[in-house]
């Protein structure tokens, strides 16, 4: 009887310490629910917005480049009117070939990513033509193909006029239509370098002896660019 009495309360003692242990004991599933509500809305909030920021950098960037246009041989010409010695009132539309000089550009263009592998530009840059001597502000809209996505190597298409600032021969109406490719030669993280060949027709009026003469250009240029 003794025995039973001293087994019945040792059972007894024992399931009570049980439940209290248990019962102090937090749940796992509650302390990994816990602390994935108080990690989640300090992290995604952030994570959301440098993404979104990201997003964004990567839509718009900038370029700017510095090179020279070289008219090809016999590619250099101006075309005027000749007054005919027999006939003072008829005139013969003709031209000539004219010494081929380099023309310097520096440009820089605001672009924005529509596409994956295609963005629009606007362009503004500085022309130095030396055949004739003028100076001018060149403004203008520039099309980027690339082959890869978020790689700055590609095909583009660059539409220019210039705004004479300095001319010496009555430099008019000049405009300028680009093709070309762009090469890249360094990528880093928030900037990239690349070389850029292209050809150029450029063609522009200056002050004539009976009327304003053409002056064509057809050449290759080549560049050097930094994109950030």
């Amino acid at each position: 009887m003794k025995k039973v009495l001293y087994l019945t309360l040792l059972f007894g003692s024992y399931f009570a310490t049980a439940q209290e242990v248990e019962k102090n004991e937090p749940n796992q599933n509650e302390v990994v629910t816990a602390t994935t509500e108080d990690v989640t809305p300090i992290t995604e909030p952030a994570k959301t917005e440098n993404t979104e920021y990201v997003r964004k950098r990567k839509r718009l960037f900038y370029q700017g480049e510095m090179g020279w246009v070289m008219p090809v041989k016999g590619a250099a010409k101006e075309y005027y009117y000749l007054q005919n010695r027999l006939n003072p009132d008829e005139y013969f539309y003709t031209s000539r070939n004219i010494e081929e000089t380099p023309i310097l550009y520096n440009d820089f263009s605001v672009n924005y990513q529509l596409l994956k592998k295609l963005s629009f530009g606007a362009v503004i840059g500085i022309g130095h033509f030396n055949n004739p001597m003028a100076i001018g502000l060149k403004y203008g809209g520039i099309v980027r193909f690339n082959f890869i996505k978020e790689n700055p190597g590609g095909l583009f298409l660059q539409l220019n006029s210039l705004l004479p600032i300095a001319s010496f021969d009555g430099l008019k109406e000049p405009a300028e239509l680009r093709f070309g490719v762009n090469v890249p030669i360094m990528i880093r993280k928030y900037y990239s370098m690349s070389l850029s060949m292209h050809t150029s027709f450029i063609e522009y009026e200056t002050t004539g002896r009976y009327n304003n003469n053409t002056i064509e250009y057809r050449g290759i240029g080549f560049g050097c660019n930094i994109r950030f």
